[in-house]
């Protein structure tokens, strides 16, 4: 069972959510939790399987125009069984539409549907490119997965977009995994 404790700073009162467990454990990252419980929390991934050696792979995260909400990213996850570049670009356009995967809500058995769109597999304009990293491997047997991670700073008004992008280094077909995980207000 959550309560919630108030603290007094500098003798004004400021409401001070402090999420704890009737045991007293506390939460060290209420925030996202909050956010599910007030079903604006979602995530969506993707596995694609053998990425051939030297292509791409893109993942487009789009917040349109008209969704009336930001998008608060926690996490973008990568991660592939073999080397490759991870590239993010941000203020893509859309040259042909790719395949929509679905967005679910974190709070279980909730209705409300995500106000962005994400994709892959289309044609896409990369805009400006925003971070750049690498997965670390090996080839054929020595092989080392790993995941990279643009974290809680990512936020994507209405009108933008971000588009991740894995290029496979391994000199061999890899496996990679895609997720991401939000909230909108």
């Amino acid at each position: 069972m959550l309560y919630r404790a108030y603290r007094e700073v500098l003798g004004e009162k400021l409401k001070y959510s402090i999420l704890q467990f009737s045991d007293g454990t506390m939460m060290t990252y209420p925030r996202f939790f909050i956010k599910i419980l007030e079903e604006k929390g979602f995530i969506c991934s993707h596995r694609f399987e053998g990425v051939s050696d030297g292509s791409t792979i893109d993942l487009l995260i789009d917040n349109p125009s008209n969704s009336g909400v930001k998008v608060y990213i926690i996490a973008i996850e990568v991660v592939s069984y073999g080397q490759g570049w991870i590239d993010f670009y941000r203020d893509n356009t859309v040259q042909s539409s790719g395949t929509a995967l679905p967005i679910l809500p974190l709070y279980l058995g909730s209705n409300k549907q995500s106000k962005i769109h994400i994709e892959y597999g289309g044609t896409y304009n990369v805009g400006t490119l925003a971070m750049n990293t690498a997965t670390p491997g090996g080839r054929r047997s020595r092989a080392v997965g790993s995941l990279a991670e643009i974290g809680e700073t990512l936020v994507i008004p209405p009108g933008q977009n971000m588009l991740v992008r894995f290029t496979n280094k391994a000199g061999t077909s890899v496996d990679v995994s895609i997720k991401v995980l939000w909230w909108e207000e």
